[in-house]
């Protein structure tokens, strides 16, 4: 872990579909100053923030610290509205993300 990225680490719950799209909003602006990459995702982030309806039934993405490469995720279910989790990952397996 790094200075940038220590704040990050804790994995929480995400309830509602307004704590989400706040959460993208602040990952947007982190990925816009270099703070984090965005690696890969299903739908790009703009999409979440100017969509009138979620672009997915489940949406991820992954994202990384820019200066120390730790990878962290972001994923909420909304078609059964059991909302998500950011969480740190621990393995960028392929068992570990959803398909």
């Amino acid at each position: 872990m790094c200075e940038r990225c220590d704040g990050f680490s804790e994995r929480f719950r995400v309830n509602t579909g307004y704590e989400y799209r706040a959460l993208v909003r602040q990952l947007h602006e982190l990925v816009l100053r270099n703070t984090f990459k965005l690696v890969r995702g299903t739908c790009p982030l703009e999409d979440v923030l100017n969509s009138p309806t979620w672009p997915g039934n489940s949406i991820y993405h992954l994202f990384e610290c820019a200066q120390c490469s730790r990878r962290f995720q972001l994923g909420v279910e909304t078609y059964y509205g059991s909302g998500g989790a950011w969480e740190m990952v621990i393995s960028d397996s392929p068992s570990s993300q959803p398909s």
